[in-house]
């Protein structure tokens, strides 16, 4: 008989929350599995009968890693209202923040945080027909929070920041839907921006209306401490910082259907940790409400080294966020 599968037997995962390159492959470890816990989470939960929807550049939706979970019928582009998300020249984005949020457990490569959650892919920079009017990016929130999920909660990952490396929760349209879209249930991780500039101050000086938003920040690596990385947003509004460290951040790369890449990184990939988290917290109770897990990240979640002036919440507990959602 064949073992049960664990994500903890996929090749690339390791075992330590210390950075080990393997000198054949050249590939490091998902040294951050271990650092956020997600490891002690995986005997709780695993992201299934919940939807992430990251909202992104763009995907290879043939990845090894990524095709046994994806939900095609649910692949949307929002820039022309069509369905190829596979378009332009920033495919590595999406591929590198699914494989992280919700790579499949298959003993082929990584383990995404949610490796049992159901991914949907959302296009939303740029596409192969005539673009449709109004912002893309709100479009594609608007979309997932109207899209049929069968019942279940869906989580979405928004990946963008203004051309200053601001929040994108600044463009009205995109604020807005975030909003409506909490409102009705969906719960929104926005990335907080690579500008090491205050989240809630947009481009012009002024601030930024709440969303209400799981707002992330990201860390860089370090061997005992979870250090805020450097290029970071920060603010009072940020829930939770995860790694994103651009050197130490291995997941799947977009060149062929069995390639990973070690860098990544920024609050980009910080997201995905911490919307996968979501998903496992909505896997053991799927009646938690987005203010309940706005509170349980923050609470659960350790210090981060940083300045004073430049909070970026707690650093991400997976364990301790899913054994609090179990409540």
């Amino acid at each position: 008989a064949i073992p049960p599968q664990t994500p903890l037997n996929e090749p690339l995962v390791g075992t330590t929350d210390q950075v080990v390159l393997n000198p054949v492959s050249g590939l490091e470890n998902q040294w951050y599995i271990f650092r956020c816990r997600a490891n002690h989470a995986w005997t709780m939960a695993s992201g299934d009968g919940v939807v992430i929807a990251d909202i992104d550049w763009g995907y290879r939706t043939s990845h090894q890693d990524l095709a046994p979970r994806l939900d095609l019928s649910h692949a949307y582009n929002a820039f022309d209202g069509g369905t190829n998300v596979s378009t332009g020249k920033s495919i590595s984005h999406g591929t590198a923040v699914m494989g992280i949020a919700g790579g499949a457990n298959n003993n082929l490569g990584i383990a995404g945080f949610a490796y049992g959650a159901t991914l949907w892919p959302v296009q939303a920079d740029s596409g192969p027909g005539r673009p449709l009017g109004g912002n893309a990016w709100a479009r594609a929130i608007d979309w997932v929070r109207t899209a049929n999920s069968d019942g279940k909660r869906k989580v979405i990952i928004l990946e963008v920041q203004t051309g200053n490396y601001g929040n994108y929760e600044m463009v009205p349209s995109v604020n807005a839907a975030i909003r409506t879209a909490i409102v009705h249930g969906v719960v929104v991780c926005v990335a907080a921006g690579n500008g090491d500039r205050n989240a809630g101050i947009d481009d012009s000086g002024n601030p930024i209306p709440e969303t209400g938003s799981i707002l992330v920040g990201a860390s860089e690596y370090h061997a005992t401490q979870n250090l805020r990385a450097w290029f970071s947003n920060f603010g009072a509004r940020i829930v939770v910082c995860a790694p994103g460290d651009s050197s130490h951040d291995l997941t799947c790369n977009s060149s062929s259907d069995s390639d990973y890449r070690n860098g990544f990184g920024g609050t980009s990939g910080a997201t995905p940790k911490v919307a996968g988290t979501v998903a496992l917290m909505l896997d053991v109770n799927p009646n938690l409400s987005h203010a309940e897990i706005r509170t349980i990240l923050n609470s659960t979640g350790t210090t981060v080294v940083t300045d004073p002036d430049k909070p970026v919440g707690t650093f991400l507990n997976t364990e301790a966020a899913v054994s609090a959602a179990r409540r």
